[in-house]
């Protein structure tokens, strides 16, 4: 049963991305503060689910954090903060805004704390989780039991989500620019490494909790699920 989980909580993700995505690609390209609450959402929903992650015990002797060097899951993370906030950014319409400012409309100083403050704001927030990807968390749901099923199947389909916000939001731009229709095999490719590295790290982290024909089966249809957001993405 454990092993079924991955590939339920990605299945479940994907009927869950067929019916969201054309809903927030569509809120998306109407740009403004309110999609900044909805990818706000989206994170919190996936910063916890990888703080469930994180709980789940690994196997005996296995390494709390794997590879053992924070300093590339602390780069996982700011990495995945860094392309956050410039979606953010996006869709809040901070980047039109920018482009659009002039001093006639704001004094100096302002402009200054307006272009510096709500970047750096939303730079902080996701920095959460680079804290929550590179700390070493004391594992309390025990392994192979019912509850750490339940729980590790709700965690991985909030991962999933952000991913799907995240296509949201690219399908919102390539669609906005004329991008998909003119380079859509280097969409693609160019996509499908940036989710490995945005969105693989949970993935990892639970899959070295399993065992290794359990972790091969989590990795597998990781990489499917990635396959059918970046097919979406450039369609």
């Amino acid at each position: 049963m454990q092993r079924l989980m991955p590939p339920l909580a990605d299945l479940s993700s994907l009927l869950l991305a067929l019916a969201l995505l054309p809903v927030l690609s569509a809120q998306f390209r109407q740009l403004g503060f309110a999609n900044s609450l909805v990818l706000g959402g989206l994170f919190i929903l996936f910063a916890l689910s990888v703080t469930v992650l994180r709980r789940v015990a690994p196997p005996a002797g296995a390494r709390l954090l794997p590879g053992g060097d924070r300093r590339i899951w602390a780069a996982l993370g700011v990495l995945f903060s860094l392309f956050f906030t410039t979606g953010v950014l996006y869709v809040s319409g901070f980047l039109d805004s920018v482009l659009a400012l002039g001093r006639g409309l704001m004094d100096e100083p302002s402009v200054t704390l307006y272009l510096l403050l709500t970047p750096a704001s939303w730079f902080a927030v996701s920095l959460i989780y680079m804290l929550l990807l590179s700390s070493e968390t004391e594992p309390s749901v025990p392994r192979g039991s019912a509850r750490s099923a339940v729980l590790a199947f709700v965690a991985l389909v909030g991962v999933n989500l952000m991913a799907v916000g995240a296509t949201a939001v690219w399908q919102a731009a390539l669609r906005r620019f004329g991008l998909a229709q003119t380079d859509a095999g280097l969409w693609a490719v160019a996509l499908f490494f940036l989710y490995l590295f945005l969105f693989g790290p949970p993935r990892v982290l639970y899959a070295a909790r399993r065992d290794r024909l359990g972790a091969a089966v989590a990795m597998a249809s990781f990489l499917l699920f990635t396959l059918a957001l970046v097919w979406l993405a450039v369609s």
